[in-house]
């Protein structure tokens, strides 16, 4: 518990002072209520050292000291004018003692929730593994071919590198308990907002979303797993909600006001899109909104296409050496290079990955494919629970957009038509593509937390005569003493429960047996018994299926017959060709 506590209040610091410049080159944030801007300079800080880390594993192994040289580079450059200095003092005055108590107590409430143990399969089939290849390697030619999920390049593994160092077996869940930190951090803020009825939509939409997110991520599973480990998938269930968040905010600012802050939502998109591509719709919805207001300006243009070459480069250039693909496990605009998986394998992966119609095999003779797999995946009484859901909230979005053609304007775009949009888009994009609740749960709960939103501002704007606003003192205090509780009462439960062993580290990973094996020259380990399949009522538990874990480099699972080393000299380390040279 103590390792995350203390690494993440240095994020908080380091993470909001390298937000907070990149947010003043936006141009005028004092539009920006003060908590609005900490939570922005956070995730902006977050995404830049990300994204700064990807680009390091190009030339260098994310070890801790390579992290803390590109972590006292990036604070320099932050640091070095003096607008950007007086900006992070100004947030100083608006924090009062009970609200840092506050912060502190989530802080730790977060870190003894994150302090049991891990049980998530992919943190075991492959995310510890590739954690280790960035910290000991970087990125590395060909490691693909020693098992296809390695190549599935995110910046959230650059990120967690560096801060677990030689302990991933322990600290692999630093990365998504800062995650949970920012999005409790940010429920706290609106929170005290709402308490004293002087909210907006934006604010309420936020509540809304992140309860919904924090619930199920504590109680029901797979969401509860995927957020105690280093799943890529719980920071894009976060950073969707926040841009939606975003998209709300500015969109109500005046044209100057906004200027170039409507390129946040793209910033943080574009960031969100290097974690995992499940967050491509967040992308395209917020480019959209960038060119909405800027499409007159080629400069402005040319700035959006620069800034997307600027955060999505690393994240390519790292796929392309891992796998030989752009955008593995897409096949698309794949290289016919020596590290790179056959043209037949990568549509296989594809197929496998976000093909999910193919899942059910061939429909019945002149039956559409797409709705065959629908029938066949709406067998289950989960999956159409979540499709009625999902229903019952289009048509609740309907009846927003229905209520708001009265005052709709082409020349200045609701918030909530941005946000409806972004949900569609994104239930779309994963109806095509990849099936999973994991994926499609981001963008329900946004749909959800906008007509909820929606309807309570209809209600407070009705009676707002009526409620004066409350005093600040009163919800900051509270919170505080019952956030402290929390912390103390979880704390106390997890330390008994594990004998005080997760006093300073969270407990480690599963352990598969392990056998060493040699395939070409390559000496390599693998769970003993092989790879046993998944599949929804497996008799087998996560700790029971053999995986690599936390084992030692490289641990695959069966490595073909035409993979060898690239430069036998130095070993692993050059990374990995098919013997072919095809």
């Amino acid at each position: 518990m103590l390792y995350l506590i203390g690494v993440w209040l240095g994020l908080l610091v380091v993470s909001a002072a390298i937000g907070t410049a990149v947010l003043n080159r936006l141009g005028d944030v004092s539009p920006l209520r003060s908590g609005d801007r900490l939570i922005l300079s956070l995730w902006l800080g977050t995404m830049t050292i990300a994204v700064s880390l990807m680009a390091t594993s190009l030339v260098a192994p994310l070890t801790p000291g390579v992290g803390a040289i590109v972590l006292a580079v990036l604070l320099g450059l932050s640091l070095a004018r003096s607008a950007d200095r007086d900006s992070l003092r100004a947030l100083q005055p608006s924090l009062s003692r009970d609200q840092l108590g506050l912060g502190l107590a989530a802080v730790a409430s977060v870190a003894a929730i994150m302090s049991r143990r891990v049980s998530w399969h992919d943190a075991g089939y492959y995310h510890a593994s590739a954690i280790q290849w960035f910290a000991q390697y970087g990125s590395v030619h060909g490691i693909a071919l020693l098992f296809q999920n390695l190549g599935f390049t995110s910046s959230w593994f650059a990120l967690v590198a560096p801060l677990s160092g030689p302990g991933v077996a322990q600290t692999s869940v630093v990365g998504n308990g800062w995650a949970a930190v920012l999005l409790l951090l940010h429920w706290l803020i609106v929170s005290q907002r709402l308490w004293r009825r002087r909210s907006h939509l934006s604010d309420g939409f936020l509540w809304l979303f992140g309860s919904g997110a924090l619930g199920l991520s504590l109680v029901m599973s797979p969401f509860s797993q995927v957020m105690l480990s280093p799943s890529p998938d719980f920071p894009v269930l976060v950073l969707v909600g926040t841009i939606a968040w975003a998209l709300l905010l500015l969109a109500k600012l005046s044209l100057p006001e906004r200027s170039r802050l409507t390129y946040l939502p793209l910033i943080l998109a574009l960031g969100a899109v290097t974690i995992k591509l499940t967050a491509i719709p967040t992308a395209i919805v917020a480019g959209l909104f960038a060119l909405w207001y800027h499409w007159r300006s080629w400069r402005s243009v040319l700035a959006i296409v620069g800034l997307s070459g600027l955060i999505l480069g690393p994240n390519i250039a790292s796929s392309l050496i891992t796998s030989g693909c752009p955008l593995y496990p897409a096949s698309v605009l794949c290289l016919d290079v020596s590290w790179a998986p056959t043209a037949a394998a990568a549509q296989q992966i594809a197929a496998g990955t976000h093909d999910w119609v193919s899942w059910y095999g061939q429909p019945p003779a002149g039956m559409n494919a797409w709705l065959w797999a629908l029938s066949q995946l709406l067998k289950g009484s989960r999956d159409r629970l979540l499709f009625v859901v999902m229903g019952l909230g289009g048509l609740a979005g309907l009846g927003v957009l229905w209520q708001m053609r009265r005052s709709f304007s082409w020349r200045r775009l609701p918030g909530e038509l941005w946000v409806m949009l972004l949900s569609v888009t994104g239930i779309g994009f994963l109806l095509m593509t990849s099936i999973f609740s994991r994926f499609l749960m981001p963008y329900i709960l946004v749909l959800l937390g906008l007509v909820g939103a929606w309807g309570a501002d209809r209600w407070r704007r009705r009676w707002s005569g009526r409620a004066a606003a409350r005093p600040y003192g009163m919800p900051v205090r509270s919170l505080y003493f019952g956030m402290t509780a929390i912390a103390i009462a979880l704390m106390s439960v997890n330390l008994i429960q594990y004998q005080g062993r997760n006093a300073l580290l969270p407990p480690p990973l599963p352990q598969s047996a392990i056998v060493q094996k040699t395939t070409n020259a390559i000496t390599y380990f693998a769970p003993k018994s092989g790879d046993l399949p998944l599949y929804d009522g497996s008799p087998y538990t996560a700790e029971q299926v053999d995986r690599c874990w936390a084992a030692p480099l490289p641990c695959a699972y069966m490595i073909g017959p035409d993979v060898q080393l690239r430069d036998p000299v130095r070993g692993v380390a050059a990374g990995f060709e098919r013997r072919s040279g095809r």
